[in-house]
This record gives structure tokens, sequence and C-alpha cells, in this order.
């Protein structure tokens, strides 16, 4: 009797170790799924006219791997598009100043990418492109990406609600009252209402809306942003985002 208890007992361990171990790459396999990783890829180049610096991100672990090469194929189209925009206004510069014998202007072009938001779901990025060419300051340009980890599909404010919430009248009216309240570092009448494609990026406080240098305030308010939080809209949100 004692024997068969060993027995039964042995076979009940061996049992359990087998669920553990099951359950264990259960989960590792999961977290290995949902893993997302987004590093850099440095693009360098200078001469006597012309400094380009490029930071491009490049995304791994999305399940759609077709929509994953699309994107890291348009993060790098762009910015090297970007940069050799700015690369040939160099060149007709430094041709001119040369033949003209003025000062050479050192043009510029900087690419930099900074990761908002990874969650269960969503991933949000922004990147920012400088460029400089001569002028009293640069000037940058920023685009966000928020991007469906399963799909690889882009995102917008309109996906994020349920339908007929009317989230522009929301967000505009959000908008206006921190306008008004600092009129000053704000042009005020340039503010017509947020767009159907309007310019957003995900944190874990919520949505953040901003607006491009000079869109609706000077250069010296930098990137205008206004905070939507999730606690706020949550009850009107189609998506998961947390």
């Amino acid at each position: 009797m004692k024997k068969n208890s060993n027995i039964y007992i042995a076979i009940s361990f061996f049992i359990l170790i087998i669920f553990v171990f099951l359950n264990f790459n259960l989960v590792n396999a999961k977290e290995n799924i949902n893993k997302i990783e987004i590093k850099g890829t440095t693009v360098e180049e200078k001469n006597e006219y012309f400094e380009m610096n490029l930071n491009i991100p490049i995304i791994n672990g999305i399940k759609n791997k077709d929509k994953e090469k699309n994107l890291n194929e348009e993060f790098k189209s762009k910015s090297l598009d970007f940069a050799n925009g700015v690369k040939t206004m160099a060149e007709e510069d430094f041709k001119e100043s040369k033949k003209q014998g003025y000062e050479v202007k050192i043009y510029e072009a900087v690419v930099n990418f900074n990761v908002q938001y990874i969650g269960e779901d969503y991933i949000s990025l922004l990147v920012d492109s400088y460029s400089y060419t001569g002028g009293a300051h640069g000037i940058t340009l920023r685009q966000s990406y928020n991007i469906d980890k399963n799909t690889g599909d882009i995102i917008t404010l309109k996906n994020i609600f349920k339908d007929g919430y009317d989230y522009k009248k929301i967000i505009d009216e959000m908008i206006t009252k921190e306008i008004n309240k600092d009129k000053d570092n704000y042009f005020p009448e340039d503010f017509k209402g947020i767009k159907d494609n309007q310019e957003f990026f995900i944190n874990n406080e919520g949505l953040v809306i901003y607006f491009q240098l000079y869109e609706i305030a000077p250069y010296v308010t930098g990137f205008p942003e206004f905070k939507v939080s999730f606690k706020d809209i949550k009850d009107e949100m189609k998506l998961n985002i947390k």
C-alpha cells in the first residue's frame, strides 16, 4: 500500500512539473509574440557644405511581416528623401557662393525618432526631421506613427473612438479652451479645428494632439501639444489602448 502511495505521489509530482513547464513556455511564447523591438540605424555624411546625421527607426515584432517591411521601408525612404532634398539645396547654394565669393553656409539634415508608447496592442513613435539652410534657425517637421502591433496598420483618431461619437467637437472645444487661457503664446485665429488626418501620438496617460511649428503658434512655443486623458474618454473608445 505504501509502495502504491509513493508511486501515486511521484506520478502526481511529475504531472505537476510538466504542467508548470508547459504553462511557463506558453507565457514566454505569448510574451515573445507581443514583444516589439525598435532600434535605429545611422546614416551619416559630411563635407564642406553639408552635414547629414540620420537615426532611422527599424521596427521588429509586428505580426504582419509585410506591413512591418513596408513601414521600415517608409521610414528609410522618407528620411533619405528629406536629407537628399536638403543636400541638393546645399550643393546649389555652395556653387553659387563660390561663384559670387560669398561665405559658404553649411546645411544640415538631421532625423531622430522617439518612442512614446508600447502597449499590449499598439505602439506610438515620433520621427523628427530637422533642416538648417542658413537662416536664423533651423526648422523641424514632426510625423507620428500610431501602429497596430498585430496588423501593422496606422491608426487614426477616428479609428480610436466609437461610431457616432463626435470626437472632433469635444477635442476642438478642449483645444480652444486651452488656447484662450494663453492667447499670447498662440495664434488663436489660426486654429480652425482638428483635421480628419489630425496628427497625434499616444503615451501612457492618453492621446496627445499636436501641431507643427508655426501652424497655430509662434516658433518659440515649439510644437503645441494638447493632452486628452484616457480617463476622460475611456467610455467612448472603441480600441483597447491602455
